[in-house]
């Protein structure tokens, strides 16, 4: 007997891929436990990587284009990429456009770090699926209102991401200061002590994946406790990843300054100042509306997704992607 169980929402079809020896083609579980943080708060199934899951009925009427539109999205990050594969599936005519160089918007930078395996394989993944299913990718390229006018689109989605906020903090501008994603990107940067300014979800992983790689880590959080979502064994394996040492944890502290060899603090015990080579932000996102707006008037169809709304998870990512193309 072989028991699949989460695997099993990530991908139904798993025993006849296997069996036909398709294993590229299994969509793999990420292991993120959307299943059961939802099967505990509203008592049904959902998978973020699989958006047909307890849906299964509107899936039952997932029809064929009629009539065929040329639809343009604007951003190849998690939304972009579910939005661009499901009309194409539908048989729209769909062009993708990414101003960077490679799909996979911000989680891209992250496609180094051990744990997140599963998600650089899920990325890869859904670029496979976009060009065998003859989506126009278009990278290095800004869908803006000049370029919508010129190929006319029917349809536009705009799924253009969300942007690093930017702590107003004296000396944030330092040489030795840099954006959680940068840091990723430029991981030689980071000195032997780094403080991490934030203590959500991309800060607590930044931390542990330093830690990883023998950095000695000094996390700060301005509120009471850590910016995580409560879903159980997130917070659990994370505050359990936290506790090893080399990672100093310092909740309600407020960074009152960065300097060339540290950052000043205020905390319960007053004023202080911890020595550090390098300091990273991870303040959070604030959505691309203005970017997104700007799209709206140049197709009789407009849709936002993602990010660019609200930044979230990638379940609401798909989910909402998955939803608004399959009903054009």
């Amino acid at each position: 007997i072989v028991e699949l169980g989460r695997q099993s929402l990530a991908d139904p079809d798993l025993p006849k891929k296997a069996r036909a020896g398709q294993s590229e083609k299994i969509n793999k579980c990420l292991r993120c436990n959307t299943c059961l943080e939802h099967t505990g708060s509203i008592r049904s199934l959902r998978c973020a990587i699989n958006p047909e899951i307890g849906f299964e009925r509107d899936a039952k009427i997932f029809r064929a284009a009629s009539p065929k539109k040329r639809v343009l999205v604007a951003g190849g990050g998690i939304a972009g990429m579910q939005a661009a594969i499901t009309a194409a599936q539908r048989g729209h005519d769909v062009m993708l456009c990414e101003k960077s160089d490679q799909l996979g918007g911000i989680l891209k930078c992250e496609r180094g770090v051990p744990f997140k395996k599963r998600l650089d394989e899920y990325l890869s993944r859904q670029a496979t699926v976009l060009n065998e299913l003859g989506v126009d990718i278009r990278l290095n390229t800004s869908a803006t209102p000049e370029f919508a006018a010129k190929i006319a689109p029917e349809v536009i989605f705009a799924a253009v991401g969300a942007e690093p906020v930017k702590p107003n903090i004296p000396g944030i501008d330092g040489a030795n200061v840099f954006e959680a994603t940068k840091i990723y990107d430029n991981i030689d940067a980071a000195g032997r002590h780094v403080v991490i300014i934030g203590g959500g979800l991309s800060g607590i992983e930044l931390t542990i994946y330093l830690r990883g790689l023998g950095h000695k880590v000094t996390m700060i959080e301005a509120m009471e406790k850590l910016v995580c979502d409560d879903a159980g064994m997130h917070l659990l394996a994370h505050s359990k990843a936290l506790e090893q040492p080399g990672i100093t944890l310092l909740r309600a502290t407020t960074v009152r300054g960065i300097t060339s060899d540290g950052v000043k603090i205020s905390g319960a015990d007053g004023d202080s100042f911890i020595a550090a080579d390098t300091v990273v932000y991870a303040a959070g996102q604030k959505p691309r509306h203005a970017e997104a707006f700007a799209l709206g008037d140049c197709a009789p169809e407009f849709y936002m997704l993602g990010d660019c709304v609200t930044p979230k998870r990638i379940f609401a990512a798909t989910q909402t992607a998955w939803t608004l193309a399959r009903d054009i």
